[in-house]
């Protein structure tokens, strides 16, 4: 039975303290919020930036294997199928 955030002595689970859901004795309970904004702001910074280079190279893969395959020659200059 929980009362609050206390238990009766017959619970065999340690009491929690509010929503967090952390332990009574816990050393990280008012661990700072800041610190995994920071790291999550360089893992999203990261993911952006490989992501932007990955859409790079394929857009000039496209322009490679156009070129090849239509108009016979090694470039990654997208050129218009208006003048050919």
């Amino acid at each position: 039975m929980m009362v609050g955030n206390r238990r009766s002595s017959g619970d065999s689970l340690p009491a929690t303290i509010g929503a967090t859901g952390a332990q009574v004795g816990d050393v990280r309970l008012g661990e700072p919020a800041h610190f995994r904004m920071v790291l999550v702001s360089f893992l999203a910074a990261g993911i952006g930036l490989l992501a932007g280079l990955i859409a790079f190279v394929l857009y000039n893969l496209i322009g490679l294997f156009t070129n090849i395959f239509f108009y016979h020659r090694v470039s990654m200059v997208f050129v218009s199928a208006r003048y050919n």
